[in-house]
């Protein structure tokens, strides 16, 4: 799959993002986003993290990579201003 490809699936993650589906879990591009709950955003991207931290918008938790000890796991609130955040990132890094 093409990186265009894999942006437009992203983009379909976000907004199937706005209607929680309890705890099935979401994930179009293995490593960049998935949602865990309604109340957890989950990234496991590192720029995408400081993105978000860099424009406002609080980490509520970080922990290790079970798969991958030289990574982290960023975990952010399931909120709007998050989703529109993250929307903002992916048009401006296709």
């Amino acid at each position: 799959m093409g990186k265009w490809q894999n942006e437009i699936s992203i983009r379909e993650t976000v907004h199937e993002l706005h209607r929680p589906k309890g705890n099935k879990q979401i994930n179009k591009r293995k490593g960049m986003i998935k949602m865990k709950n309604e109340n957890d955003f989950v990234v496991f991207s590192q720029r995408l993290a400081g993105y978000l931290m860099m424009n406002g918008c609080k980490l509520l938790n970080m922990k290790a990579d079970k798969r991958d000890s030289t990574k982290y796991v960023y975990f952010f609130p399931h909120t709007l201003y998050v989703l529109e955040h993250v929307n903002k990132y992916l048009s401006e890094n296709n």
